[in-house]
This record gives structure tokens, C-alpha cells and sequence, in this order.
């Protein structure tokens, strides 16, 4: 082989190694709403994508690289107030990339429009709504002094938006309490998911060597511990926060959707999987760590393994059903605060 044919060959493994390990790409096509409620392409209208800003094409479509692995991912309107997403911007990618995500825009509301200008005016004051009640404590007359403010801002903003005062305020008030809520909601489902993703683990992992290893069984045991902390937190809460999203959102149909998504958490995977996993294997964990007959041993042995090998993959397709319905879940929540860019 000559000098100039070695280069080739080298140039062209590194290529073909390069191809291997290229981010996937997936497209976006942008819609946006019309007055009639058709939709149509969206030409180059600005959004971030993940951390990137980008813009369509002229037949509004983004092609955008994901890492390997990625399942979703997440797309906001810009700070222009040009248009808002329809919908959750945490989008699901699918499995087969020749299939166009499709992100479809609409006009802001004046009331949108309102609300976003009051907050954005706020915090280029640096003063935050969800500050005040501890500033009335802590300072009266500082916090009486931004009441005026607010109140000033808010006479200024009715004017430019067709919007009463009133119902700006309880937009406010609406506001404030997602801000409230939305990060306790989001840490009791996920916390939840991941605790129940680390029992399956510790499950998996009752092999023979797990299960003659005493740091392992106290392991086991400590993960246990964790998840009913995780479960008693998500299960105590549930009805505060499903009349949280109800009063917040204003929507029955979010406060119904907060409901479904914990009971497939608490009856279908809690219930009928882990309590079952627990009452099966634990007695019969703690009694083959005792027996000292092997036969003995080894029937217990396969018990556990048997019982492991029916609940399992049941509770592994439940927890990616789990995974994707609270992802699409908070998407939903957090669509209101993205779509004004707070």
C-alpha cells in the first residue's frame, strides 16, 4: 500500500468511527395558530431548545443534535413575547428520528402579556413576588413601600392590556402559588421515582453473593428505609397538592391528571409491586440468611428467584410508564410559567 492510500484508509476509519459517535438529530416543526385555529408553518421563528437558541427554517423546521440516551427534550418560547407554546415545551422523542417533533405557537394573551410585564418589571427591581410575606415580617415599612409599587405597576399595566386590575391580581396571586407548589410537586414525584427505581435495583441484586453478604442485606435494608420516606412524603401530601393545582392552575382537568399520575405511583407500583416484593422476599431474605441446612437454602433460593423473575419485569415497565407520565405531567404544569418566560 503506497503513502497516499494509507492516508485515505486512515481518513476514512476516523470518519466512519466518527459517524458512531455523532449525536442523534431529530427535527422540529414549528406551527403556529392563526385566527381561524389552523395552524400553518412557523418560518423563522426564534426558540430555545434545550440551552441553544435556534431558528427555523423557511419551511419551519429546526434540526436539532441530542446526545445518546436522551429521552425528551425541552423547548421554550423566547423573552420576545412574540408567541407562546401550546401545550407542555417538554416533548418526548421518538423512537424513530425520521418522525417530526411538532411544536405549535400562538399569540399571547393580553392577560399573558400583563402578568409577564409585572414580573419581568418586578425582578428588574430585584424584587420578588414570592418574597413578600417574609419582607412584611421582617420590614413593614419597606414591604408597604413595595406594595405601592406593585400597585402603581399594576394601574400602568392595565392600561396597555385589555385586563382589569382585579383579575391581574389574581393572576398574581395564581402566579405565586405555582412558584409555591410547582417545586414541591415536582420533588415528591421524582424523588418517589427514583426511590423506586433504587428498590428495583436492590432487588435485582439478590443474587446468590447479595444475599450471603451481610453488608449487602443491611444495604437493602437502608434502601428500604429511604423509599417509605420517599413514598410517606408523596402519599401524605397528595390531597394538598391536588387542591394546590386545582386552586393554582385553575384547572380541573391538571388537578385530575396530578391525581392519576399518583395513583399509578401508590396503587399499581407502591401496592401491587413493591409491598408484594417486600412481603414475598424479605421473611424468606432474613430466613435463608439463617438457615444453615443447604438443601434448605437452596429451595429458599429459588423461591426468591422465582419471585423476583415474575414481579420484576412488571415493575420495570411500570416504572418507565411512571417516568414518562411525570415528565409529560410536570411539562404540563410548568407550561404556563414557560410559556411567559418566568
Amino acid at each position: 500500500m503506497n503513502k497516499r492510500s494509507l492516508i485515505w484508509l486512515v481518513f476514512f476509519l476516523l470518519n466512519g468511527t466518527g459517524a458512531n459517535t455523532q449525536d442523534a438529530q431529530y427535527t422540529l416543526s414549528i406551527e403556529i395558530l392563526g385566527d381561524d385555529n389552523r395552524s400553518k408553518p412557523a418560518p423563522y421563528a426564534e426558540l430555545w431548545v434545550n440551552t441553544q437558541l435556534m431558528k427555523s427554517d423557511a419551511e419551519g423546521r429546526i434540526y436539532f443534535p441530542v446526545s445518546r440516551g436522551s429521552r425528551s427534550v425541552l423547548v421554550k418560547a423566547t423573552a420576545a413575547q412574540d408567541y407562546v407554546i401550546v401545550g407542555s415545551g417538554n416533548l418526548g422523542l421518538p423512537s424513530d428520528r425520521s418522525i417530526e417533533i411538532v411544536v405549535t405557537l400562538r399569540k399571547p394573551r393580553d392577560s399573558e402579556k400583563g402578568l409577564a410585564q409585572v414580573v419581568s418589571t418586578l425582578k428588574k427591581m430585584n424584587l420578588n413576588i414570592n418574597n413578600l410575606d417574609s419582607l412584611r415580617k421582617a420590614d413593614n415599612a419597606r414591604y408597604a413601600r413595595v406594595m405601592q409599587v406593585q400597585d402603581s405597576l399594576l394601574k400602568v399595566v392595565t392600561t396597555l392590556y385589555t385586563l382589569s386590575e382585579t383579575d391581574l391580581r389574581t393572576d398574581l396571586e395564581r402566579l405565586k402559588g405555582r412558584d409555591t407548589y410547582y417545586p414541591q410537586i415536582t420533588a415528591a414525584l421524582e424523588i418517589y421515582l427514583n426511590e423506586a427505581k433504587d428498590i428495583r435495583d436492590a432487588f435485582k441484586q439478590m443474587t446468590d453473593f447479595a444475599m450471603n453478604d451481610p453488608k449487602a442485606i443491611l444495604l437493602f435494608d437502608s434502601t428500604i428505609r429511604v423509599y417509605n420516606a420517599a413514598y410517606t412524603v408523596l402519599n401524605s401530601n397528595n390531597n394538598e397538592y391536588e387542591r394546590a393545582v386545582l386552586e393554582y392552575w385553575a384547572s380541573n382537568e391538571l388537578s385530575y391528571g396530578f391525581r392519576n399520575v399518583f395513583d399509578f405511583a401508590i396503587n399499581t407500583i407502591h401496592r401491587s409491586e413493591v409491598l408484594h416484593l417486600n412481603a414475598d422476599l424479605i421473611p424468606k431474605i432474613n430466613q435463608y440468611s439463617h438457615e444453615r441446612n443447604k438443601k434448605k437454602r437452596n429451595r429458599i433460593k429459588d423461591e426468591i428467584l422465582s419471585t423476583l423473575q415474575t414481579i420484576l419485569p412488571r415493575l420495570d415497565n411500570d416504572l418507565t410508564v411512571l417516568e414518562t407520565r411525570i415528565r409529560t405531567y410536570l411539562g404540563r404544569l410548568d407550561a404556563q410559567n414557560i410559556s411567559l418566560n418566568l
